[in-house]
């Protein structure tokens, strides 16, 4: 049974056995070997629930966390957890857009003494007994 279009007349048919016509090619006709079945809405989000609770168990997260991670690995389990696995909890939140990338931290130069730090150097070699240069 499939969904396809009669050869013969412009009409819809949601089962092979309903064309009179019979031209229905066969090539159109393997939905049922092709792996795919179509859904109804509860089951559809039954299965999106189910979803969500297992990566929100897997990752530690709220549901809605949850479904952004889903959304954005296009509702494939495995591939969250590949991710988290290869990234790491921060890595797959940033990969997701939940989380901003942290920032990168650059080595800062040593701050050059100024005028007042010069004085304060000074001023304690004068009080240890120390020739200022």
């Amino acid at each position: 049974m499939c969904d396809v279009w009669c050869l013969v007349c412009p009409t819809l048919f949601y089962n092979y056995a309903h064309c009179s016509h019979g031209k229905l090619p066969e090539a159109m006709c393997d939905a049922p070997r092709s792996g795919y079945r179509v859904l109804d809405r509860a089951a559809a989000a039954r299965l999106q629930q189910e979803a969500m609770e297992g990566v929100g168990r897997l990752v530690g997260c709220a549901a809605s966390t949850a479904r952004l991670l889903l959304m954005h690995f296009r509702w494939d389990r495995q591939r969250v957890q590949n991710a988290l696995i290869a990234h790491g909890l921060a890595g797959l939140y940033v990969a997701a857009g939940i989380a901003a990338a942290p920032p990168v931290h650059r080595r800062q130069a040593a701050p050059v003494p100024g005028p007042g730090l010069w004085a304060q150097l000074c001023a304690l070699r004068l009080a240890a007994g120390l020739a200022v240069r």
